[in-house]
């Protein structure tokens, strides 16, 4: 029996999700594949639809921007082709650039997005994706670090190549998802403050151009009390009160190093900061560190504010 099919998705080949078993008009009595999925003919173009919704919702959510793209094996320097994206090696942990056409495959000019990617602020601008339509377990991911407009095409920068092969696990006209996911912009600069440490663990003013932290075993600790003077006799206070302005949490990144033996170093999640009677309260989580400060000894307070 030939029945029409309203929507345009069954009509051609060139539409976002691979459909096989429909033969133009008509329709089998068999199961059709949907995204690699038999589907009864009756609900095929339900899921395609609802495929087809996600994948859009995927694009424009702000969790960054995705359309379709054809792959060629070609590994020149040079405009693709429309509609096409290649490689500047086949081999995956040799690649440090892609070539991508300014238009997707269904035609559409993504110049204009493109010309995005590179406007975070961060050394990572982003994160490149390509899926195989056809099948999902082939992919590649990679870092973009630099976008550069040529005529007619894009010339994206890569590091940290990864793929579900050692070389690229695509074949020539394949249909791919290509997909970006934006970096936040990088955080200012903060100082680097120099005090005394103090062994005790017991909360309060640490004592003027001292720091302490409530436990002694330094990965264990959740607060540093810094005095409101560091070690030169300077008041910091309102520099340190300052993070807590920071919409992102964390805040910043906060590093004690010994100044005499600089393996000697901690980092920290800072989530907040009170201020006390002469002393701040800075609310941390440890993320990585070595070594013991001892009494006295003399350490430089960095940290590195948040983007919000």
């Amino acid at each position: 029996m030939q029945i029409s099919v309203s929507t345009p998705y069954f009509l051609t080949s060139d539409w976002i999700k691979a459909v096989d078993g429909v033969d133009g008009y008509g329709w089998r009595d068999t199961p059709v594949m949907v995204d690699g999925n038999p589907v009864s003919p009756l609900f095929a173009p339900s899921l395609a639809y609802a495929l087809m919704a996600r994948d859009h919702a995927a694009a424009v959510s702000g969790a960054g921007f995705s359309w379709r793209l054809a792959f060629s094996a070609l590994t020149s320097d040079a405009d693709p082709g429309a509609g096409i994206i290649r490689a500047n090696s086949a081999e995956v942990a040799a690649i440090t650039a892609l070539y991508v056409d300014d238009t997707g495959a269904d035609g559409t000019d993504y110049t204009a997005v493109m010309a995005l990617f590179d406007q975070s602020t961060s050394t990572v601008k982003g994160q490149i994706s390509l899926v195989t339509i056809a099948d999902r377990s082939k992919w590649f991911r990679a870092e973009v670090i630099g976008v550069t407009r040529n005529t007619g095409y894009f010339t994206i920068t890569v590091r940290n190549p990864k793929a579900s092969d050692a070389t690229l696990p695509f074949s020539t006209d394949d249909a791919l998802t290509f997909g970006f996911t934006r970096t936040g912009d990088a955080g200012d600069a903060g100082a680097s403050l120099s005090f005394a440490w103090n062994i005790t663990t017991g909360g309060g003013d640490p004592g003027a151009g001292a720091a302490a932290a409530n436990n002694a075993n330094l990965p264990d600790a959740t607060e540093i009390h810094v005095s409101d003077l560091d070690a030169r006799g300077v008041d910091i206070s309102a520099e340190i009160i300052s993070l807590n302005a920071v919409s992102h949490t964390p805040k910043a990144v906060i590093i004690l190093r010994s100044m005499s033996e600089p393996s000697i170093a901690h980092r920290f999640n800072l989530s907040g900061v009170s201020d006390g009677n002469g002393f701040l309260t800075l609310s941390v989580t440890h993320l990585s560190g070595t070594g013991t400060l001892t009494a006295d000894a003399a350490f430089y307070l960095s940290y590195s504010r948040s983007g919000n």
